[in-house]
């Protein structure tokens, strides 16, 4: 890019060069390239070059964003561009009162400056342009700004065209001149600027024929369609594939592709299908040329012009009817005049587009009559009754249902009609079964089997999609006798991140099936009729079957074990007792589609369902997906594809005047799945062309039957929006149509059998793979709409939103508002928390980070960021625990998040106490240290001040605890414990998992160990066990009893240690607390160790016990392995040692000097027991250093022990 010498001289030139991946240069020197928005507004304003207001630009930038919220974001993009631009950045920037622009001696565009060269019509001037051109245009798209993307889309393409003229040009004349490797240069380097236009192809494919290398050029064919294919989801176009039958010996025939093979047009955004469309105003050679050259794009002007949405941020239309008609008619005209020149297969599709797309938007007769005889003449009269592609199918079957059914022009049409789907079968009449004669034996002997003994049996069906599971429960269950009581469920894809979604749906059917209705005091009223009378557990309930509660008590309790185990025990007795009423067959469907939690708690339903005379039938589609209870061994039931004779006798049974020729063909294609066994039969009965080709799989027959049923196929579209199965009036207001369209929209889908709706107001697809293709066939812009509706929809809803706030968060986040959609990923975590599945919380904040990271103004929402960072960590690590790489990859994301916009306040707090854990539970003592004193001086940004005081007091103090700094750590804990009593009746936070001022008190009895005073610390922690046992919390139960351990193991108290351990396996066992059950089992191999019975199994069984440690709670490794030490010098172990080491090593590393003092009197301990002259003196130096350690760090304890070992050479064992 070359500009004039005044302004290269002058400072503060910026060249901005944007025909490739942005680059900068100031002065001469490169910059670096701004962020996204600065990007997109530099962009922008050096291409229009005047001035523009805030309000254009913010509208343009973020469409549909209040000004309160996009001002701010112009004005750190404005920031964000100087900073980018330099010192010369304010000089660069034009800024007068509201207006926005870039000085225009200032700065140099290399797209203007190749638009002016490339339209001189001088011959250099060509090639200057040529060589300004660096790549594709990259790094500008916004895809969730449909105004943005409209208006760059306009300035790319009008820069395309200039460029495909430019090397149009010099290809030909470098072909002229013989100068075949600069015109493979020329078409290389125009594929480079346009990796995707077939016409840079065919030109390279073209010189490399002209060179002698056909098999290079047809290498570059296939390597061409197939990143088409990979990259795009579409074949080549004609042009490209009448090169390839030109140069193979034989050419392809010409064969029926399906939707999902079929090429389809390519979506052009606006501006240059405008540009086009003012061309084809005129006449003549340039008019035809253009639209044989840019036929998709033609195509595409036939669809936007003729009636397909095309939608402001508000909803309104882009282009009136009348002139959407008229460029669709305009469109088809020039496509008339010009058919000679068009492949037969491409005419038809244009015509049957244009005429599609005025349907599509007026249902009169009149248009209808008009717009199928347009689409006749198009196929008919140019090219007689050819086989055309799968789109033109579609659309022409599309016309042919509108089209008046008298009129005998339309009689041709029929050859294009795809087949119409049948009616489905009724629920209640399913069809027959085949080849499920030994299938259907097993479920009836398992009935009869319950009936006969009173005693429950488990069926796990699994099978591949469409292979017949629900067909063959239906018949099943439809030949039981008439008194017995059944109960269906089934699962949806939506239910995966929905807590307990499936067992919601039973919930409710027990409630009275009106379980969306209740109100908090009726909730309360049922529960405690069945004996659930804790204000938690009511709340818990309320929260997961979304019902608004006025006094919420759920933030006052601890998400532990013991409360999971006791929600799952209520849920179960609701369960139980319900369906022990009105149940006898208990079937659940689609299990694969369960969340964990669904998955844990149906395996504690079976296990207690199993105990009534109840069949309880779990159908999948893999084995691995099915829930199998512990200790019980469940009827596997595998559903196999059918054989060749059972596939015969049911396409027989469909169709049985079917030739046996085309019966053979189903069978063989079928690969004996029923479903597509069944859809292909349909198909090959209603077809009036029996050489119709088949579809290859099923999920493109489900495509095309969803294609062909012309306006109820958008219903479908929006159905599968709310996911597979949903309320009725949910659909119904989604679709915003007159009652009748709906009403006839809903029969269609319902005749084809692809919705079902129930008789609760519940609608669904009837099969999931209906779903999937539904989902298919919506194009991504198409997609973001219907999320976008359904998001503003569903959000008016306050019940519905309560209890499925993950789906809410999806629609709004598919639905291009992030910052709503955000919002609800955290109400959804939050739920997922509140009702004990961690996993699903961390799965939500996961998936909103994801979409945060995906977004191209991804700064904008830093602040969502920060809190659901803090969310993640929170949640983390009671599931990955403190050792995770996620977990500290997201604290150093918020470190830097704090550092970099300057946080303060509670979320800054928030950080540092995560900060601190996230040290101390990976065993850096020292960095625990730092981070407890820097979170006691921000205590008072707390919500809570005394609160925050009291945490950090913590922090300090068991920071200097392990680092053997006692009367540090002593004053620390007597501080934090002052505070708790000025409040503790306020205090309801939690950290750690447990109370402050428990965990205050049960450090402060250590210290107190340590200090010498005994009694005190004796008496502390025995009224702190009586307080939790009061309580009845198991793991504040598990937490002070593991702290009594470590007291009575400093102390070398047996007895006291044997009491206190037999008590912690009992609660842990209870609980399932897995960490603290494994601090109990180091615990209990130091007391066998001591009571002489020790193995080399209790050997190997504490190693273990230290590895899984390490895995859990790093910050208590050097604890631990103090104790092993113990362990094996009162067993004489020979491993000694090596642990000795081990345990050294892991002081050191950790900076748990507290354990430091008791290692060397342990080790001086074996030296001495080896009873060795020469080891005597060492034994004695290290008492004497455990003892100087000792009393160094404050530690009394261990001082005097020291001091007496030393003095007692007789002493060998303690």
């Amino acid at each position: 890019m070359r500009e004039p010498k005044e302004r290269r001289d002058r400072r503060g030139f910026v060249e901005i060069a944007i025909l490739g991946p942005l680059q900068l240069r100031v002065d001469g020197r490169d910059r670096p390239v701004p962020p996204p928005a600065a990007r997109r507004l530099l962009v922008y304003l050096a291409m229009e070059g005047d001035m523009r207001s805030r309000d254009t630009l913010t509208s343009l930038l973020w469409p549909g964003i209040a000004k309160d919220r996009s001002r701010p974001r112009l004005s750190q993009a404005l920031h964000g561009l100087k900073s980018a631009l330099g010192r010369h950045g304010q000089h660069i920037l034009r800024v007068e009162g509201d207006a926005v622009g870039l000085h225009a001696h200032h700065y140099g565009l290399d797209a203007r400056a190749f638009r002016e060269l490339a339209t001189s019509g001088c011959k250099e001037d060509r090639g200057r342009a040529l060589n300004l051109l660096r790549g594709t245009p990259r790094g500008y798209n916004d895809r969730d700004n449909v105004r943005w993307q409209s208006w760059f889309s306009r300035q790319i393409d009008t820069l395309a065209a200039l460029v495909a003229d430019l090397f149009h040009t010099a290809l030909n004349e470098a072909r002229e001149r013989g100068e075949l490797s600069q015109a493979q240069d020329l078409a290389r380097q125009w594929i480079g600027f346009s990796p995707y236009d077939e016409l840079a192809h065919l030109a390279l494919m073209e010189t490399l024929c002209e060179s002698g290398l056909e098999n290079a050029a047809l290498a570059h064919a296939d390597l061409f369609s197939r990143r088409l294919a990979e990259e795009r989801g579409r074949r080549p176009g004609e042009a490209l594939r009448a090169f390839r039958a030109r140069h193979t010996q034989t050419a392809a025939p010409v064969t029926h592709h399906s939707p999902i093979a079929e090429e389809p047009s390519p979506t052009f955004h606006k501006g240059a299908v405008a540009v086009l469309a003012c061309h084809l105003h005129k006449a003549g050679e340039d008019t035809e040329t253009l639209v044989v050259r840019h036929y998709p794009l033609v195509a595409e002007i036939a669809r936007l012009f003729g009636g397909l949405s095309l939608l402001n941020p508000n909803g309104s239309m882009e282009v009136r009817f009348h002139d959407q008609v008229d460029g669709a008619r305009r469109a088809a005209e020039c496509a008339l005049r010009i058919r000679s020149r068009l492949s037969p297969d491409v005419l038809i599709d244009l015509g049957i587009h244009c005429g599609t797309a005025l349907v599509t938007h007026d249902a009169s007769p009149q248009i209808m009559g008009g717009v199928s005889r347009a689409a006749h003449d198009l196929a008919f009269r140019s090219t007689g009754g050819i086989l055309v592609s799968q789109p033109a199918r579609d659309a022409a079957a599309t016309l042919f249902r509108y089209a008046p059914a008298d009129d005998p022009e339309m009689t041709g049409l029929a050859a294009f009609r795809l087949v119409e789907p049948r009616a489905a079968p009724s629920a209640h009449a399913p069809p027959r079964t085949f080849g499920r004669e030994i299938e259907e034996r097993v479920l009836r002997a398992a009935w009869a089997r319950v009936a006969r003994s009173g005693r429950g049996t488990l069926i796990h069906m699994h099978g591949e999609p469409g292979i017949g599971k629900t067909h063959l429960l239906r018949h099943f269950v439809r030949d039981l006798p008439a008194d017995t009581l059944i109960r269906y469920y089934h699962c949806a894809p939506e239910h995966q991140r929905s807590v307990l979604g499936p067992i919601a749906e039973v919930v409710r059917d027990i409630l009275g099936g009106h379980g969306d209705l209740l109100t908090y005091p009726e909730l309360s009223a049922q529960l405690g009729a069945r004996g659930i009378c804790d204000a938690w557990l009511v709340d818990v309930w309320a929260a997961w079957l979304g019902i608004p509660v006025s006094d919420p008590v759920i933030e006052t309790r601890t998400a532990t074990a013991d409360f999971k185990e006791a929600l799952y025990e209520s849920v179960l007795e609701v369960l139980a007792n319900g369906l022990n009423e009105v149940a006898r067959v208990i079937i659940v469907d689609d299990v694969q589609w369960a969340d964990p939690s669904s998955m844990e708690l149906l395996a504690l339903f079976i296990t207690k369902m199993v105990r009534l005379p109840c069949l309880v039938v779990l159908a999948s589609r893999g084995r691995g997906a099915l829930p199998t209870p512990a200790g019980l061994i469940p009827i596997d039931l595998p559903l196999k594809p059918l054989s060749v004779v059972a596939a015969a006798q049911l396409v027989l049974d469909i169709a049985p005047e079917m030739p046996v020729g085309v019966r053979r063909s189903i069978v063989e294609r079928a690969a004996g799945t029923p479903l597509f066994l069944r859809t292909i039969a349909h198909l090959a009965q209603s077809a009036n062309d029996a050489q119709t080709p088949i579809p290859d799989n099923l999920q493109e027959i489900l495509v095309g039957r969803i294609y062909a049923l012309g306006a109820a196929a958008g219903l479908a579209q929006a159905a599968s929006i709310l996911g597979q199965s949903f309320p009725s009036e949910h659909l119904a207001r989604l679709w915003a149509s007159p009652e009748d369209h709906f009403t006839r929209a809903c029969g269609v889908l319902k005749d084809a059998g692809i919705l079902v709706c129930d008789d609760d107001g519940q609608t669904r697809f009837a099969h999931a793979l209906y779903f999937e293709a539904a989902r298919t066939t919506l194009a991504r812009e198409q997609a973001r709409v219907w999320h976008h509706k359904a998001a503003l929809l569903l959000s008016q809803d306050a019940r519905w939103s309560a209890a499925h706030p993950e789906r809410l968060a999806e629609h709004f986040t598919h639905g291009g508002d992030l910052g709503e959609g955000l919002i609800y990923w955290r109400l959804a975590a939050r739920r997922a928390a509140t009702l004990l599945a961690p996993q699903t919380a961390l799965l939500h904040l996961t998936t909103a980070l994801a979409a945060i990271e995906a977004s191209i103004d991804a700064e904008a929402f830093w602040r969502h960021e920060l809190a659901i960072r803090c969310d993640f960590a929170a949640t983390g690590w009671g599931v990955e625990g403190f050792t995770s790489e996620r977990i500290r990859a997201n604290l150093t994301r918020l470190l830097a998040l704090c550092e970099r916009y300057d946080v303060t306040g509670p979320p800054r707090y928030l950080v540092l106490r995560a900060a601190w854990l996230d040290a101390f539970g990976f065993g850096d003592m020292r960095a625990a240290e730092r981070a407890a004193d820097t979170l006691a001086e921000a205590a008072w940004e707390c919500e809570e001040p005394r609160f925050g005081v009291a945490a950090g007091r913590f922090a300090q103090g068991v920071s200097l605890l392990w680092q053997g700094r006692i009367e540090a750590s002593a004053a620390a804990l007597e501080d934090g414990v002052r505070e708790c009593r000025r409040e503790f009746h306020a205090l309801s936070r939690k950290l750690l998992g447990e109370d402050v001022a428990v965990s205050l008190r049960a450090y402060r009895a250590i210290s107190r160990l340590a200090q010498g005073r005994m009694e005190q610390s004796l008496g502390e922690i025995d009224e702190l066990e009586r307080e939790a046992e009061d309580s009845g919390v198991h793991a504040t139960i598990a937490y002070v009893l593991t702290i009594h351990g470590a007291l009575a193991f400093f102390k070398r108290d047996l007895g006291r240690a044997e009491r206190v351990v037999a008590r912690l396996e009992e609660v842990c066992a209870e609980a399932s607390l897995t960490l603290w059950a494994t601090v109990a089992s180091i615990y209990r191999a130091w007391i066998r160790a001591e009571a002489g019975d020790w193995t080399e199994d209790a050997a190997r069984h504490l190693a273990t016990a230290l590895l899984g440690i390490e895995a859990m709670w790093r910050s208590g490794l050097a604890f631990c392995a103090t104790i092993q030490c113990a362990a094996l010098l009162a067993a004489g172990d020979p491993g000694f040692p090596e642990a000795m080491r081990h345990a050294r090593d892991l002081v050191d590393t950790t900076g748990a000097f507290f354990m430091l003092p008791d290692l060397l009197l342990q080790e001086g301990l074996w030296h001495r027991r080896l009873r060795d002259p020469r080891t005597r003196s060492t034994a004695l130096t290290l008492m004497r250093e455990a003892e100087i350690r000792a009393r160094e760090q404050g530690n009394h304890l261990f001082a005097g022990r020291a001091r007496a070992a030393a003095a007692d050479p007789r002493r060998t064992r303690r």
